[in-house]
């Protein structure tokens, strides 16, 4: 990609398109028609800006790098937006450190070539405002080893709900899971959604399982596979090593809501409204971070 020039930046710093016709000197904002990031005159640039450029470009490569399948593309492309909200969020609450930390971190990334053909996501960094390790959920997933990968999602959902809880405003036996659900940390399940969504070409996650959903849960058991003209499954009955991805139903994994039985809730709730809360808080935070 060539090198952008901020005294004369009439390119795209992300995807390097052109940007329509604008003097750069008298630009405010245009944005880039191809990947979505916005054009910042050069004299309103600063070190923050260049951060996040750097930030967005090494996504766009690695996304450009993939041989991907156009559901893939619609979720990474939704990962770089959201990227571009955080960063904006971030530098305006003045957080400089971070952008520090990430700049060290980039710089690093910056420094290997990538490796031909790689796998999706170990080119974009996983996040968790927990300091969860998502490291074994991506080898799973890449593995499509599916119930590897269903027991460590589960496992990293009891974590963030432990770690998550603060002794003043949740105290001990008082919380729902429901009410852990209501306040599952953002960043921690956009990770989860995207990892599910980008090792099975859109076909399990959150969103995947969202757009299944009916208002009558047997129907939507049907439809993800929980539940056959035999009756409703069992977790060892689940699909985990089908003959090809495609065989498997959309939204058949993770397993949200229950672990015996799909007809058996968890802490006290039926799987439909623990589905229900999930589904919400997904669609809370699919929307921009405030700034």
């Amino acid at each position: 990609m060539a090198a952008h020039d901020p005294d004369t930046c009439s390119h795209c710093p992300v995807c390097d398109t052109a940007y329509p016709g604008s003097d750069p000197e008298s630009r405010t904002l245009d944005v880039c028609a191809i990947c979505g990031w916005p054009s910042i005159a050069p004299v309103q640039r600063d070190e923050g800006d260049q951060v996040r450029e750097i930030w967005a470009r090494q996504a766009w490569q690695a996304l450009q790098a993939c041989q991907t399948t156009e559901a893939q593309q619609e979720y990474l492309t939704q990962g770089i937006n959201w990227l571009i909200d955080r960063a904006e969020a971030i530098a305006q609450i003045g957080i400089a450190d971070r952008f520090d930390q990430l700049e060290a971190q980039l710089t690093a990334k910056l420094a290997s070539p990538l490796e031909p053909e790689p796998a999706i996501a170990d080119e974009l960094p996983l996040y968790s405002d927990l300091g969860l390790d998502y490291t074994p959920l991506t080898v799973a997933l890449s593995q499509a080893d599916w119930r590897t990968a269903d027991d460590i999602t589960h496992q990293l959902i009891n974590d963030a709900i432990a770690r998550n809880r603060s002794p003043k405003t949740t105290p001990a036996n008082t919380s729902t899971i429901l009410d852990d659900i209501a306040r599952f940390p953002a960043t921690d399940l956009r990770t989860l959604a995207w990892l599910w969504a980008a090792y099975s070409d859109g076909r399990f996650g959150w969103v995947a399982q969202i757009s299944q959903w009916s208002d009558d849960y047997g129907t939507f058991c049907d439809r993800v596979g929980w539940r056959t003209s035999r009756g409703w499954l069992y977790y060892d009955e689940l699909q985990f090593e089908p003959e090809t991805l495609e065989s498997i139903a959309i939204g058949h994994f993770p397993v949200l809501g229950w672990r015996k039985r799909s007809c058996y809730g968890i802490g006290g709730e039926t799987v439909a409204g623990i589905m229900l809360a999930w589904f919400d808080r997904w669609r809370q935070i699919s929307e921009p971070d405030p700034i």
